[in-house]
């Protein structure tokens, strides 16, 4: 990086005292010393604006997930897998494989006397109800 904003200042003194003085070539030079000067302090400006915006970003990414998490709770469901439920309206169970990567995917029953549920995201299986016995003509449920 070139001078700092209080270079850039001294710098600036510097040409005022060469042209009270005078002193053209060298105040020519100190000019072009100062403008590239300010360039450079205008690319850490806007760097650092990037910067800023990217973490505030981040920030709010986070304190959403963080609500998000708070509605939920890992639990062994009745068919024995380990997944997140809420009871939330409406109550549902979440797939803890995506959820672990901070994304929220609601398992959805696969209808099968097993009692399987599979994630629409990451297509895991998770046994979340009880295995369902089979009646003759229809299923007991």
């Amino acid at each position: 990086m070139g001078l700092g904003i209080s270079e850039i200042v001294d710098l600036s003194k510097r040409i005022g005292d060469l042209a009270k003085a005078g002193m053209t070539m060298e105040l020519q030079e100190k000019i072009v010393e100062l403008r590239s000067a300010i360039l450079d302090v205008k690319d850490e400006l806007i760097t650092l604006r990037q910067e800023n915006q990217a973490l505030k970003a981040e920030a709010t990414e986070k304190a959403c997930w963080a609500d998000v998490t708070k509605k939920y709770v890992l639990i062994e469901a009745p068919g024995g897998a380990m997944v997140y439920r809420t009871e939330e309206s409406p109550a549902h169970y979440a797939c803890p494989v995506c959820f672990e990567g901070q994304k929220r995917r609601i398992l959805q029953d696969n209808k099968v006397l097993a009692g399987c549920f599979s994630c629409p995201e990451c297509e895991t299986v998770f046994n979340v109800a009880k295995p369902r016995q089979f009646a003759g003509i229809g299923f007991v449920v």
